[in-house]
């Protein structure tokens, strides 16, 4: 921490997370740390059922008791997430997933950075940001949208979670990951946990969140190669 004034925290998830953030947050005040901003999600909560929230949000209550500048940014799923389904569950023109017809306002990464560059060096004083995407879609809606960018085929085949449980095992997940990861999912498919569109980005960016059909357009090269050839016959001009 030599020389830093600002830390921005990204939350590892695993078992030790709790203890390996705050262990940052521990050296980094000593070490004379100014500013701490906190990638969270939506949902977090020190009391929360969901083991990935309830790990979140005890790192929250670390983060604001610190006495430091503290801008804590909860975020919807992001966009970039989907690219951990390629070569997995998303190959041969079907893309394989548990999460039936579910919608999320999707974030992109990149807004997410625009956001947080903002609040750099500003001594925000205790800011709690809500960041979401501009439009909520299930994965049949980005599956369609794939289709209709690589002009082939893409379908949403919904599948268990006991089936995505083995995916990511066998993509070398921790037991632990694992069991964190699909426990969030089940409270994201089941409603515990709801995603309410937020104005926070638009309002700080002065512009329109990036859309999911942006998203798919500047990665349909690697998109289209899980997609196979369309059985739909274009019709001559």
């Amino acid at each position: 921490f030599d020389g830093v004034r600002e830390m921005f925290l990204i939350p590892r998830i695993d078992h030790d997370l709790i203890t390996k953030q705050r262990a940052l947050i521990v050296a980094g005040k000593q070490a004379g740390l100014e500013e701490i901003t906190l990638l969270s999600l939506i949902g977090a909560d020190s009391r929360s059922p969901v083991r990935i929230l309830r790990w979140f949000g005890v790192v929250e209550d670390e983060v604001r008791a610190s006495g430091l500048d503290t801008t804590i940014i909860r975020t919807s799923p992001f966009m970039e997430n989907l690219l951990l389904f390629i070569g997995a569950t998303m190959k041969n023109g079907e893309l394989r997933a548990p999460f039936r017809d579910v919608k999320f306002p999707w974030l992109s990464a990149w807004d997410l950075a625009a956001v947080a560059a903002i609040f750099s060096g500003r001594n925000s004083g205790h800011t709690t940001l809500t960041l979401t995407g501009p439009e909520a879609l299930g994965f049949a809606c980005f599956a369609h949208l794939v289709s209709q960018a690589a002009h082939r085929d893409l379908e949403y085949i919904d599948i268990t979670m006991h089936e995505a449980r083995g995916y990511l095992e066998a993509a070398g997940l921790s037991p632990i990951k694992v069991l964190a990861i699909t426990e969030w999912w089940d409270a994201l498919i089941s409603g515990l946990i709801e995603i309410p569109h937020s104005y926070d980005l638009e309002r700080l960016l002065g512009r329109k969140a990036t859309t999911m059909t942006q998203f798919v357009a500047d990665n349909i090269g690697t998109f289209a190669a899980c997609c196979r050839e369309s059985t739909q016959q274009l019709t001559p001009a």
